[in-house]
C-alpha cells in the first residue's frame, strides 16, 4: 500500500504541488510509515477534529486546505469514507468554530466523537 500512497501523492502533486505537500504533512502525522491500511475512522476523525486545529494554528485557511488536501489524497487512494471525513461539513464547521472559539471547538469535537 505504501507504493499506492507514493503514486497518489505524485498524482496529487501533478494537479497541485501545495495540496500534495499539505497532504504529505498530514499523512506523516496520521501514518508516519505511510501504512494507510492501519488507519481507522477514529484516527482520521481525531486528526481532523482535534490535531489539525492545534497543528495549523497560523491560519484558518491552512487548516481547511490541509483537510481538503488530505481528503483528495484519500480519494485518490479510494478511501472514500476517510475522504468524506476530511472534506465533510462536520470538519469544515468544526474548524471554523474552533477558529472563532477554542472552547466551543473542543466541545464540538467531544460531541462529534
Amino acid at each position: 500500500m505504501r507504493e499506492a500512497v507514493i503514486s497518489a501523492l505524485a498524482e496529487l502533486a501533478r494537479r497541485d504541488e501545495r495540496s500534495a505537500e499539505m497532504a504529505r504533512m498530514a499523512l506523516d502525522t496520521l501514518a508516519p510509515d505511510r501504512k494507510v491500511e492501519q488507519l481507522t475512522q477514529h484516527t482520521v476523525q481525531r486528526f481532523c477534529w482535534y490535531e489539525l486545529p492545534l497543528r495549523f494554528q497560523e491560519s484558518h485557511e491552512d487548516r481547511l486546505f490541509a483537510a481538503r488536501s488530505l481528503g483528495n489524497l484519500f480519494s485518490l487512494l479510494q478511501l472514500y469514507r476517510y475522504a468524506q471525513i476530511c472534506q465533510g461539513p462536520e470538519t469544515s464547521a468544526l474548524l471554523t468554530i474552533h477558529h472563532e472559539n477554542n472552547q466551543a471547538g473542543r466541545a464540538m469535537y467531544e460531541r462529534l466523537m
